[in-house]
């Protein structure tokens, strides 16, 4: 199965949350709207934002 990503782009701080329904991981962070961190903050979030 894939993995499903849930994003909300908000105008000061975004959210997201992913989920793999293959080891039933989920996890969830939040950074700042703005290119540069949603980059930098997303590719380290499995790493970065464990539940």
């Amino acid at each position: 199965m894939t993995a499903i990503l849930g994003l909300d782009l908000g105008k000061v701080k975004s959210t997201s949350c992913s989920y793999d329904p293959n080891t039933r991981e989920a996890c969830r962070g939040t950074v700042a709207t703005d290119p540069r961190d949603l980059v930098s903050g997303w590719s380290t979030h499995k790493t970065t934002y464990q539940i």
